[in-house]
């Protein structure tokens, strides 16, 4: 029995001195221990490269978008398709997302001002390129 008390003992103290090197909540009435503090510049250069990533990311994703937007109005371009019709046919293909005659028209040209959902641009490259396909048959 003098065995088992020494034992909770010894863990009693490890749990102190584990709990020395914590931060706790004390001002939310919970004693729970949180992680240790961290270095104020290893967290400030943490956020820096994770925003570099997130604006590296919006950017390729951007240039993405537009590329396939080209070559969305490349294809309509090949079949003769007016701002109404795509609009039309991406009614049609997927019913979810309805973006207006104007949204498409500032979706055209070099630097666009909309860029519809990447879904919808690839369901109409689709619709567009087996058209394309059947009436060059």
């Amino acid at each position: 029995m003098g065995y088992v008390i020494a034992e909770l003992e010894e863990v009693h103290r490890e749990n102190q001195a584990l709990l020395a090197n914590t931060v706790t909540c004390d001002h939310l009435g919970s004693r729970l221990p949180l992680l240790p503090q961290l270095n104020p510049y290893a967290v400030l250069v943490f956020d820096i490269v994770l925003l570099i990533i997130v604006i590296i990311g919006a950017l390729w994703s951007r240039r993405r978008l537009r590329g396939e937007l080209r070559e969305l109005w490349a294809l309509a371009a090949q079949l003769g398709y007016t701002t109404q019709q795509v609009r039309a046919i991406a009614e049609t293909a997927y019913p979810q997302f309805k973006y207006g005659l104007i949204d498409w028209d500032q979706s055209r040209g070099a630097t666009p001002q909309f860029f519809p959902s990447r879904r919808v641009l690839v369901i109409l490259k689709q619709r567009l390129a087996t058209t394309l396909e059947t009436n060059n048959l």
